[in-house]
């Protein structure tokens, strides 16, 4: 399944700037977006080729997740709306949510219902959710501003079908239409999307995560990511740094809004303060996510 097998990808003819093009992806024919730019195959194509070898004989590569999961551009042309932001309220009762999700996964250790290897993940998940719990209720004190959000891209499993999309034009907006900054942010959305097709399928395929441990982790995969590539000495070496510091950026701006989105920036904290555990953390939390009770997902098991 997925992440636990060979790399299988083949190398396509298509060309980016002079490199075999392995990623494969198609234009939503419906919501047809612009096609990708050169240096954005070049960029996306070297994310999607790059091997994170993780513990637990694991490795994350998009590469080899697109034998079952597809990629789509679309443009989102109005379909989703900026989500309304309720207001302090609906924080409070994400940070009163994480709690009570932090305290079942620790019954569930002390039941020995999941192994005790795992401990590990929940001492660090209890220890940053102390220092976002803190962060959030300044941040609340000081009246944060209430913003609404559009997805950027979104994945998805519904049966047999496996997809990750991402909206070109949300992406394009967000970037404020600066080319270079629509590649980086590019390539966060693509990384992000793709590590819930990695924590679906590399567990028991029975997908149904709670979002505030979800989003968080795949935003905190995603960072690393980058941070691997940006050290790994390829061409796009310094595109993948600048990428980083982008998308770190903005996943700590997800902090400031109110709204359902608190949890995002428990990714920021686990990337700043425990990168150098990722290989196990990534490993563990892709072992055990789906063991987790959510009752946050959607039906068609929806994931932005």
């Amino acid at each position: 399944m997925g992440a636990l097998t060979n790399m299988t990808a083949e190398p396509y003819n298509d060309k980016a700037g002079g490199e075999c093009m392995v990623m494969e992806y198609s234009l939503d024919e419906k919501f047809k977006p612009r096609d990708l730019t050169p240096e954005e195959k070049i960029f996306l194509n070297t994310l999607v080729s790059y091997t994170m070898s993780l513990e637990k004989s694991l490795f994350f590569q998009i590469a080899d997740l697109q034998r079952h999961t597809k990629l789509e551009f679309s443009m989102n042309g109005g379909r989703f709306k900026d989500s309304k932001s309720p207001g302090r309220d609906v924080s409070e009762n994400e940070l009163t949510e994480l709690a009570k999700m932090l305290e079942d996964f620790r019954e569930k250790l002390l039941d020995d219902r999941l192994p005790e290897e795992n401990w590990d993940l929940y001492e660090i998940w209890e220890e940053e959710w102390v220092r976002q719990n803190e962060k959030q209720k300044k941040l609340l004190d000081n009246h944060r501003k209430s913003v609404g959000s559009t997805p950027m891209g979104e994945y998805y499993n519904r049966g047999s079908e496996s997809k990750v999309v991402l909206f070109v034009d949300v992406i394009e907006k967000c970037a404020k239409h600066n080319p270079y900054d629509t590649m980086l942010l590019m390539g966060m959305v693509l990384l992000h999307e793709y590590f819930h097709s990695f924590h679906f399928h590399a567990g028991t395929g029975a997908s149904d995560p709670p979002k505030c441990f979800e989003e968080s982790m795949a935003d905190y995969g995603s960072l690393v990511m980058l941070d691997r590539v940006a050290s790994s000495g390829l061409p796009i070496a310094k595109d993948a740094e600048n990428a980083l510091k982008y998308a770190l950026g903005f996943v700590k701006s997800k902090q400031q809004r109110t709204g359902d989105i608190d949890y995002y920036g428990f990714g920021a904290c686990l990337y700043e303060n425990h990168r150098e555990e990722a290989s196990n953390l990534i490993a563990l939390y892709a072992n055990v996510s789906c063991l987790m009770d959510n009752k946050t997902l959607n039906k068609d098991n929806n994931i932005s």
